[in-house]
């Protein structure tokens, strides 16, 4: 089945009021960032979550193995959900932590290996 390309991108939408996201969108909306540029923007609520979700992620990875396990934070992915990612190898800048990501992937290395 044959598809008309998409409509080309334009730069008329940057001249207007960002879309904010954190509100209310519509399909206009949508489209006009997507065909003609506008620009976008988070909303102040937004935006405030976001920091308190950071400040969450901070206490958790703060309090090391103190804290309680948190999926992805301070454990592994997956089937290494309960799998705990201790301080000593997790890097508290990361939020979600790329220490944690390697440390699972290593475990599950390990398990395809030995399962051969």
């Amino acid at each position: 089945m044959d598809y008309p390309p998409p409509p080309m991108r334009t730069t008329r939408g940057a001249e207007r009021a960002p879309i904010l996201v954190g509100r209310p969108l519509t399909v206009a909306d949508l489209a006009d960032v997507a065909r003609e540029g506008r620009p976008v923007g988070l909303c102040e609520e937004a935006r405030q979550k976001i920091l308190a979700s950071r400040a969450a992620i901070d206490a958790i990875v703060s309090a090391g193995d103190r804290g309680p396990p948190v999926y992805g934070v301070n454990t592994g992915f997956g089937a290494l959900a309960e799998t705990r990612i201790h301080e000593t190898t997790s890097r508290p800048c990361s939020g979600t932590s790329s220490a944690a990501t390697r440390a699972a992937s290593a475990q599950i290395w390990d398990v395809r290996r030995s399962a051969r």
